[in-house]
């Protein structure tokens, strides 16, 4: 019990501590050198969003904050395959916690969007658009990855345990190779991330009639739910149907937030998974 506690504890502590310096850190420079426009010699993005700006170093301020949220989620994704890392079970039914790099790669495009999304409502700049926008790909893409390499270990799942890793680390490498293709030809876009968002639905659709494991989908729906709130939000906000721009409350920012969580909620989604011994065969 004072184990489970302490770990609920250090969820929440650890990620909490990490975002906290990380504002500390970036206000201060902004209160040390804020009133300098630093991204004026670099070709500036087109704008798309609701808030106002401002001519110093950071451009949008809700929209540049509001992505601690990234930070905070990934960071307790670290945590979650730190502890999975350490507790490695080759006789795991649950995927997520049996190959736990996953965790890390999903924490780590967190972060990375954390930073891109953040350099760009600050500068807003073509450069950080594209990273803004690469890491939103980062991260939606990684639950298809995932799911598909679910289904390729429910059926080798006879094979041996080196098969099925060879086959993870071959997902892993192919995932990362991808990303950096599509980063270096400038592919990423906000629909291809529609896109991703549906095969994730479809895919789960597909393992849950196929192979009807034991998973709770209250997650999955929570899931589902925040990124289709998320997608109207943003759409609201894009074509500024519902705009403040002096406001605190920007529709952006709560979409950062609520993004942040979507992804949370389908990795939880994953690790609830509890594999049904007579689907194996």
């Amino acid at each position: 019990m004072l184990d489970r506690l302490g770990k609920i504890f250090d969820y929440i502590f650890t990620p909490s501590m990490v975002t906290l310096t990380a504002f500390i850190i970036t206000y201060t420079v902004y209160l040390l050198f804020g009133q300098f426009d630093v991204w004026s010699h670099l070709p500036l993005a087109v704008s798309d969003f609701c808030e106002s700006f401002d001519s110093g170093m950071i451009k949008q301020h809700v929209n540049t904050w509001t992505n601690l949220a990234y930070l905070f989620f990934g960071t307790l994704l670290f945590l979650h395959g730190r502890d999975d890392s350490k507790n490695i079970n080759v006789f795991d039914t649950n995927t997520i916690r049996k190959f736990p790099l996953f965790s890390y790669l999903l924490g780590g495009s967190l972060v990375y969007l954390y930073f891109g999304s953040s350099l760009y409502h600050a500068s807003y700049t073509q450069i950080s658009q594209n990273i803004d926008i690469s890491g939103v790909i980062l991260t939606t893409m990684l639950p298809v990855f995932y799911l598909v390499f679910r289904m390729f270990a429910l059926k080798y799942t006879h094979r041996t345990s080196l098969f099925l890793y060879k086959g993870y680390y071959g997902f892993i490498i192919g995932y990362v190779l991808l990303n950096v293709g599509l980063f270096i030809l400038d592919i990423p876009s906000r629909l291809l991330m529609v896109g991703l968002v549906a095969l994730i639905i479809a895919l789960t659709g597909i393992i849950h009639w196929k192979w009807k494991l034991d998973i709770d989908y209250k997650w999955f729906f929570v899931s589902v739910g925040s990124i289709l709130f998320s997608l109207s939000i943003w759409l609201l906000d894009k074509f500024q149907i519902i705009c403040n721009p002096e406001s605190i409350f920007q529709l952006h920012g709560i979409w950062h937030i609520t993004t942040a969580f979507s992804l949370y909620a389908i990795y939880f989604f994953f690790r609830t998974e509890r594999q049904v011994q007579e689907n194996l065969a």
